[in-house]
């Protein structure tokens, strides 16, 4: 099974290149037009409106998430879905070594993190939180499914 949220992540790409694109264009016309002082305050608080805007992405951490089951091993691929200082991250584990995961939620339950644990001959060890904050709610309970399964089979 093959899970994936490309279609919000490239919308989120839009989203985010808009936003920059406003800041960008209001502080220009914020230190080139100083005639009008009511329209700068205007031009203050759209760069406000803005900026907060795209910290609250940043806060998010709203990611690109692949996740694969189909064959031997499970891959999990993410990166960042705001075009600066991007990394690209990706690991698979055998489904074997597979042994348990936790979604925590944060900032009022928007915000959600996904923990793989897996069980290995040297140990349990986790991996590094993924964000899930920008998959779909199907796609969230599809996720779930999954990893339960996954869980579940190695309680056999």
């Amino acid at each position: 099974m093959i899970i994936d949220n490309k279609y919000t992540t490239s919308k989120l790409k839009i989203v985010t290149a808009i936003n920059m694109a406003m800041i960008v264009a209001m502080l220009a016309l914020y230190f080139f037009d100083l005639h009008n002082p009511v329209e700068n305050d205007i031009y203050i608080a759209l760069i406000s409106l803005f900026s907060l805007s795209y910290l609250t992405i940043l806060y998010l951490k709203l990611f690109y998430f692949y996740i694969n089951s189909d064959g031997n091993n499970i891959i999990f691929r993410f990166y960042t879905s705001h075009p600066f200082l991007r990394k690209y991250k990706a690991f698979e584990i055998p489904k074997p070594f597979f042994y348990d995961y936790k979604i925590e939620k944060s900032f009022f339950g928007l915000k959600k993190d996904l923990t793989i644990i897996v069980k290995n001959p040297n140990g349990v060890f986790k991996y590094p939180s993924v964000s899930l904050t920008a998959i779909n709610s199907k796609k969230y309970y599809d996720l779930t499914i999954l990893l339960n399964n996954l869980k579940s089979n190695k309680l056999q």
